[in-house]
């Protein structure tokens, strides 16, 4: 957001025309997964599924109508694609081309992926390298405990897999992409914190994301393992030297220093602003998570882009609120939601984004 960029109107938030979101979210996967993780929005694909909720009745993107999108929101000054969700991306067999030509345009890349099909010499793996941040997902360092996690099988080696696409990827970037693990922390993986630090830092791992199921999707840690997990957090941040960052999602934090983590919601979401999602079947929504089937309601689709120009939905709908009231909402969205709220009331109050600590 530029100074003065985001207004409040009678009906919500609405953008100045000069104040288009910077990062979009795509996601363009095939509405399917070749992974079962335990604790993802697609462990499910049998009830939750973009069939069953009616999501699927104008058919997938095309790559032509992919395409057609990035250059709607590069006309528009968008800068940045954050490649997530829907499925697994990598499998789409036209993703190269839609990366390609996004790099081609001048856009920021970050790719969000398990990794498994970024193979080595192939087209896909070329148009990955043009990419500026690739976060592979590694809920375990234990070969035994990554396939339990994300439902692949022993003799697929799949941990061995992703660990050498994710080391082929670091010794053929030239100054990118920026390369990363993430790893989600539930009950099969908790005692593995340290382990999978030290893991990142083998790897070469630019960086290494340490979260807390986002969505509650799977059971919660008990009594004991919550102090296991505390205690190697606090092992882990208090490391010296190394070459991987060790980041913590919002909540780990809270639960290293012995807190209960907020949870509060606001009046009106604004993650459209922040973080909107086109949905791999065309549907524009305020995040990721609504366009996911697990969490996806009539009420929170904006429009189709794949019917009509991205401008022309966002421009349709500016007026449309969103109430906070989702049954599920990520942490980094809730804290989004409340980061923005309170720079429109310093707005109001006269205090301008250049005043603000971070600007």
């Amino acid at each position: 957001m530029s100074g003065g960029g985001v207004r409040r109107s009678r009906n919500g938030f609405s953008p100045a025309n000069r104040c288009w979101p910077r990062p979009w979210r795509f996601t363009p996967p095939r509405g399917t997964c070749n992974y079962r993780c335990r604790m993802c929005l697609w462990s499910d694909q049998a009830e939750l599924t973009y069939a069953t909720k009616q999501l699927d009745t104008d058919g997938l993107m095309s790559v032509g109508d992919w395409i057609r999108v990035v250059d709607e929101l590069a006309a528009a000054g968008v800068r940045r694609l954050v490649i997530s969700g829907g499925g697994e991306a990598l499998i789409n067999p036209d993703l190269p081309d839609i990366l390609n030509h996004a790099a081609g345009l001048g856009f920021e890349i970050h790719v969000y992926t398990t990794g498994f099909s970024a193979r080595p010499g192939s087209r896909l793996f070329t148009a990955l390298l043009r990419c500026q941040r690739i976060r592979f997902s590694i809920h375990s360092p234990d070969p035994v405990t990554y396939d339990h996690v994300a439902g692949t099988r022993p003799p697929q080696r799949a941990l061995e897999r992703v660990t050498g696409n994710l080391a082929a990827l670091l010794d053929d970037r030239g100054e990118f992409p920026a390369v990363g693990i993430g790893m989600v922390i539930q009950p099969e993986n908790h005692d593995q914190i340290e382990a999978m630090a030290d893991f990142a830092e083998a790897c070469g791992a630019d960086w290494l994301d340490l979260r807390k199921d986002e969505v509650d999707v799977t059971d919660g840690l008990d009594g004991a393992q919550l102090t296991v997990v505390r205690e190697q957090l606090n092992a882990v941040r208090t490391r010296a030297g190394g070459s991987t960052r060790i980041d913590m999602g919002d909540e780990l934090v809270a639960l290293a220093n012995g807190l209960t983590p907020d949870r509060a919601r606001t009046p009106e979401c604004a993650g459209r602003w922040f973080r909107p999602t086109i949905g791999a079947f065309g549907h524009l929504t305020p995040c990721d998570l609504k366009a996911e089937p697990r969490f996806t309601a009539t009420g929170y689709n904006l429009g189709n882009v794949k019917r009509s120009r991205i401008l022309d939905v966002v421009a349709s709908t500016s007026g449309h609120r969103i109430d906070d009231d989702c049954s599920q909402c990520m942490p980094s969205s809730r804290t989004g939601n409340a980061v923005v709220h309170k720079l429109l009331e310093d707005l109001q109050a006269g205090v301008s984004l250049e005043e603000q600590p971070f600007a």
